[in-house]
């Protein structure tokens, strides 16, 4: 098997939010514009009758990384599983639709504009000024400031009335995090949790043990599905400062949690 190649699934992409906005905006002059770097959708630049937009959309409802790794199967394979993606129900794009919806209707957050949804395509409109990770890094010394500003008008947000009522009519499959964490792809294979809690690189039952530092890794990003929801503030923040451990015995470049 062949896994994709990358000028292939781009292509699938980029022709699927031409369809698109051709469904969204019947009539309309639609212009492609430059993709937008990312590793886990696709998004592109596009402009309908001069309005400029952004479209997001998602490759079988995995990473891109996943994709280009096999993960789907071929070209062929890829294609035929995307096709079927469409039109089921509860796509990632169909839901991050509803949750815009949501953010900017009752939790009354300032969100980015939702423009539309047709056919798997998510198109937003531009937001200007500076990201969060801007204001991060112009002013570091304000890190747990900012942070705690998020958090507060999040947790604020989606306390208020209705958020709840439309989050439980969303078709979503998944309603924990703990499937997502019990196994991460990379490049040497398939990090995983053994039945006996030891954390392995390989198949499953026949994985070679995993390296200190994949394994603090691992730990960290499971320990959120093994304590209560409730989250509080420590002495350093929100959130916990990750462990100390050696460098990874493998080399950063090689390192099985690299990409995942």
């Amino acid at each position: 098997m062949t896994p994709p190649s990358v000028a292939d699934v781009l292509a699938m992409a980029g022709e699927q939010i031409l369809t698109a906005a051709r469904i969204a905006w019947p009539g309309a002059e639609v212009t492609s514009g430059p993709v937008t770097p990312s590793v886990t959708s696709y998004v592109q630049q596009v402009d309908i009758d001069g309005r400029r937009l952004y479209a997001k959309t998602s490759v079988c409802g995995v990473s891109l990384v996943s994709v280009l790794r096999g993960a789907c199967g071929d070209l062929a394979a890829v294609c035929a599983r995307q096709a079927a993606y469409l039109v089921s129900p509860g796509s990632l794009m169909e839901r991050e639709a509803a949750q815009l919806r949501t953010l900017a209707g009752p939790a009354g957050l300032a969100t980015v504009s939702l423009a539309g949804y047709a056919h798997g395509v998510l198109f937003t409109e531009p937001v200007t000024g500076p990201t969060l990770a801007d204001l991060i890094q112009t002013e570091p010394d304000r890190t747990r400031e900012l942070l705690a500003l998020v958090v507060r008008d999040v947790a604020e947000g989606l306390a208020r009335d209705g958020v709840a009522e439309a989050v439980g009519r969303a078709p979503i499959r998944e309603r924990g995090i703990s499937g997502t964490y019990q196994t991460h792809g990379g490049p040497g294979g398939d990090l995983r949790e053994e039945d006996s809690g030891r954390v392995t690189l390989g198949g499953e039952g026949d994985g070679q043990p995993a390296c200190e530092r994949c394994r603090a890794a691992f730990r960290m990003a499971t320990s959120s599905t093994r304590r209560p929801r409730t989250a509080t503030p420590t002495s350093s923040g929100f959130f916990p400062r990750p462990p100390t451990t050696p460098p990874c015995t493998r080399g950063w470049l090689t390192c099985p949690v690299r990409g995942s």
